[in-house]
């Protein structure tokens, strides 16, 4: 009886010196599909899972993931996946090598079209050979992490916009230039607190008068314009590095970072 086939495809928004094509989850899923004929395997595109732009570091809200470790939970009949190499299971080298092992003991072996061998955890040679893959795999991922930090920081040091859309704001060119139609909202949300009006009231007041909120919707939060009010930007004040995002327990989270922000007045 042929062995029943699937396939893990992962694309990840972090990997910007590997060529798009070979990124493709579709280009992917076809390589696996030949790889799976050229086995002799029947492939089932029931077992077909993708994350398409989700970092290799992030194991916990990884829907494609999810659902695989889920159709292997008791019987299944899946045999064999097929993954374009190591690094689309993760980046993260423990935790890999825990889906590889737990993957194998579901009765899955895990193949690499473009090694053309098993992933396998089965020999001291094998675990030391897929230490090695995952642990240069997690290397490249924080290094280009810190490649993107020192930009970030670099563009904050020097005054110009490091990303991110904010209200009363347009990017261009790398720098931010004043949006009229919304600094006017800006500019009545401080002068009603400055005559003493609550958040609620003004937010309540921008709906009446059908202004869109920052995200773009008919409903104004007090939360929302909290947040204008008390961010320095409005204030002439440019600011980075605020808060920072980490890996814990295999998921990003937000976390303050008072000892690493950059602050720069904006000239006039």
């Amino acid at each position: 009886m042929a062995t029943v086939c699937g396939a893990y495809l992962r694309k990840s928004t972090d990997e910007g010196d590997r060529a798009a094509d070979a990124k493709s989850v579709a280009r992917q899923a076809q390589r696996a599909r030949e790889f799976a004929k050229q086995k002799g395997w029947t492939f089932d595109e029931r077992y077909v899972f993708s994350d398409d732009g989700v970092s290799g570091a992030e194991f916990k809200n990884r829907p494609g993931l999810n659902k695989l470790l889920e159709a292997v939970k008791g019987k299944h009949k899946l045999g064999a996946l097929v993954v374009s190499e190591q690094i689309r299971l993760g980046r993260d080298t423990i935790r890999t090598l825990a889906l590889l092992q737990g993957l194998n003991d579901s009765g899955v072996r895990v193949w690499s079209y473009l090694e053309d061998r098993e992933l396998s955890l089965d020999t001291e040679m094998d675990e030391v050979q897929e230490f090695m893959k995952s642990w240069a795999g997690a290397s490249e991922r924080r290094k280009a992490s810190q490649r993107v930090r020192d930009k970030m920081r670099m563009l904050a040091e020097q005054g110009r916009s490091t990303g991110g859309r904010l209200y009363g704001y347009e990017t261009k060119g790398g720098a931010r230039t004043v949006k009229p139609s919304e600094a006017t909202v800006i500019k009545r949300i401080f002068k009603r607190r400055t005559e003493g009006t609550g958040y609620f009231k003004i937010a309540r007041e921008l709906e009446k008068d059908k202004i869109l909120s920052p995200r773009g919707a008919k409903l104004w939060s007090p939360s929302q314009v909290g947040s204008i009010l008390s961010n320095p930007t409005y204030d002439g004040v440019a600011t980075y590095g605020r808060t920072r995002q980490v890996r814990r327990r295999g998921t990003r989270v937000t976390e303050r970072s008072p000892e690493a922000v950059i602050r720069r007045r904006r000239r006039a």
